[in-house]
């Protein structure tokens, strides 16, 4: 056995195994398929020119292109017999075997637990980077950045503490925060001053204005995440919880200038 070249598709950009089926992905934004399609994981239905092949398994030996998946199509990984398609928009498309649920959904409207055609899961969402095994398969989501504080963790006489997205461009996006304190007396147990939830129970707070933190002698933590969930468009997971220390040495009242 040698290699041999495949004539007559065009110039790939990219090309993607399965177990027995192979994706040739061009410039021209074509994506071909060829090798074993018994469960769909071609993304193409069986046809006048599906041949069996190996004991009862339905194949193309020759390249067809795969008509449902779009022209901006980044990456494709094949499973044991189900295919994940992701574009450069972040959408991700499978097909083929669904018995252990490797596709995303439940079934692909006929009751089947093969999907001949590929059909796009997590809509809404934008996906960077996918993969497959077995009878598995991984999306990863893009997340917002964390929140940041102004000022940063520090020792302070009084602050006005201003919590902001760290996210760029034009994505609106809610921070919501929890305040804990623990007094002079050195206590362990950092209790709750603000209505907001304890994280990572997002709830419904939302810091518009600077917060100020006034306790005298007191341990202040603050925690922060930000999510844009109730946003169209958004497309982008929760953040990570930030968080910041703030150690008020004693209060200090406004100065009244005359």
């Amino acid at each position: 056995l040698s290699p041999t070249a495949l004539y007559g598709v065009g110039q790939a950009r990219l090309v993607a195994v399965g177990k027995q089926f192979s994706f040739v992905g061009l410039t021209s934004g074509s994506v071909f398929a060829f090798g074993a399609n018994s469960n769909g994981q071609l993304g193409l239905p069986l046809s006048s020119s599906t041949v069996t092949c190996q004991v009862n398994q339905k194949c193309e030996f020759s390249p067809m292109r795969v008509g449902d998946l779009p022209s901006d199509v980044v990456d494709i990984r094949g499973g044991e017999a189900h295919s994940v398609a992701l574009t450069a928009a972040g959408q991700v498309l499978t097909a083929g075997d669904n018995s252990y649920g490797q596709l995303g959904f439940e079934t692909c409207g006929s009751g089947s637990s093969a999907c001949f055609a590929f059909l796009q899961v997590l809509q809404g969402q934008k996906v960077f980077a996918i993969g497959a095994g077995l009878h598995w398969s991984l999306a990863t989501q893009h997340i917002l950045p964390p929140p940041l504080f102004n000022p940063p963790s520090g020792s302070y006489a009084e602050v006005d503490l201003q919590i902001t997205s760290g996210a760029m461009g034009p994505t609106s996006v809610d921070i919501h925060y929890t305040l804990f304190t623990s007094g002079s007396g050195g206590a362990d147990t950092l209790t709750s001053l603000t209505a907001a939830p304890i994280l990572p129970d997002l709830g419904s707070s939302r810091l518009l204005s600077p917060l100020p933190l006034e306790a005298s002698d007191s341990l202040i933590v603050v925690r922060a995440v930000a999510n844009c969930e109730s946003h169209t468009n958004c497309g982008m997971s929760h953040s990570a919880v930030a968080q910041a220390t703030y150690n008020i040495t004693r209060r200090c009242g406004r100065p009244d200038f005359q």
